[in-house]
């Protein structure tokens, strides 16, 4: 289920008009396997995000509610940028019901704010991450 929720996440955001504030950070519309990535960050030198899905709790007994999570890093030239950019995902993603519409849940952001992690080695990136967890109910 993880790994559907992240690719309702990313056909939420490659659908993104081009002046969202996203997309004008990576510098036009996300593209699968360009600046938009799924599972793992590509090791090159570039502005990007990536979903990466991981599996939560098992499901409830009766099995009507399950929880799946997916983890946003961001990859930017500035900390400023990265973190901005981040907090406006956060914001656009928290309980917006049109995310994952097809798989039938609901995504909420685990924390307030980005959390920065590191930069790139050569120090040239910053990288952040976002956290959801997306609940999903049987009807």
């Amino acid at each position: 289920m993880a790994n559907l929720v992240a690719y309702e996440i990313k056909k939420y955001l490659t659908n993104l008009t081009a002046t969202a504030s996203l997309c004008v950070t990576l510098g036009r519309t996300l593209i699968a396997s360009t600046n938009l990535f799924l599972f793992t960050e590509p090791v090159r030198a570039t502005s990007c995000m990536t979903l990466i899905p991981f599996a939560g709790a098992p499901p409830n007994k009766d099995k009507i509610r399950q929880d799946s999570y997916v983890q946003i890093r961001l990859k930017t030239k500035s900390i400023r940028t990265t973190m901005e950019t981040l907090q406006d995902t956060i914001n656009k993603l928290h309980e917006n019901e049109s995310v994952c519409a097809s798989c039938n849940g609901k995504v909420f952001a685990m924390q307030s704010a980005p959390l920065f992690l590191q930069f790139t080695e050569a120090g040239d990136y910053a990288i952040a991450v976002a956290n959801f967890q997306v609940k999903h109910t049987k009807l």
